[in-house]
């Protein structure tokens, strides 16, 4: 499909690929089925600011926003800085049935590990899925019934600027979880009922609790389960990343 022929895109929602238009505006992994692409050295906004609105590199316009002046995240030279008070950002409502998502940061807070992201709003009736605590890596939720994946060992930790990846197939029936390119933990076997349409929270549980510190760099969100080759590219982009 060239740049100018959108027959076929869904009304509303994607605006424009990058990569489509110039590899010089943005050069991101070249992995297809990205669908948001947040990445701090692309924010717009100056080091020691506020940010209310993260643009979505993917050309989806999948951004990340928050309307709430006092829990606004800061830029910093080293990424989006999240205070475990009360900083939160989401992106609006996101339809994801497989998926595979990226994070490339680190927890600033050893004593408040909490949501990194969730995909969801209630966990005792949605399904979706969150990412959070230090003895909980993740946990999916399906129709009032919840999966919990406990393994400190296995923890997205707080030494240093890591990647992390969630990847669901619902072929296989898990959520994989992957630390610097490494499987870690895998899930019980579980079904998810189709494409579930819900915000996927940064930084907190709905906005509204859980909060925590973290300074993030790269997310990516794909709406499929990529591939062991796929898998590799990018993490090898996100290393590459300041």
């Amino acid at each position: 499909m060239s740049s100018r022929d959108v027959s076929s895109l869904k009304a509303g929602r994607r605006l424009f690929n990058p990569l489509e238009i110039s590899s010089s505006i943005y050069a991101g992994p070249g992995v297809s089925n990205c669908i948001s692409l947040l990445d701090y050295s692309q924010c717009g906004v100056s080091s020691g600011s506020t940010i209310s609105y993260w643009p979505d590199m993917s050309g989806y316009n999948y951004y990340a926003t928050q309307s709430t002046a006092a829990k606004c995240p800061t830029v910093s030279s080293t990424g989006i800085i999240f205070d475990s008070t009360n900083d939160c950002m989401v992106i609006p409502s996101i339809g994801l049935g497989d998926f595979t998502v990226f994070v490339r940061g680190k927890y600033t807070n050893s004593g408040s590990y909490n949501a990194f992201f969730e995909h969801g709003v209630d966990a005792n009736s949605n399904n979706g899925f969150w990412f959070y605590g230090s003895t909980t890596p993740f946990k999916i939720y399906k129709s009032g019934s919840v999966t919990s994946v406990t393994s400190g060992s296995f923890w997205f930790n707080s030494t240093g600027t890591q990647t992390m990846a969630l990847r669901y197939s619902s072929g296989e029936g898990v959520i994989k979880f992957y630390r610097n390119g490494v499987v870690c933990k895998t899930s019980a076997s579980f079904s998810q009922t189709g494409t579930v349409s819900a915000s996927f929270n940064i930084g907190s549980r709905n906005q509204s609790s859980v909060f925590c510190g973290l300074e993030l760099r790269q997310l990516l969100i794909y709406n499929t389960a990529l591939d062991t080759s796929d898998l590799s590219t990018v993490e090898s982009w996100l290393a590459s990343q300041p």
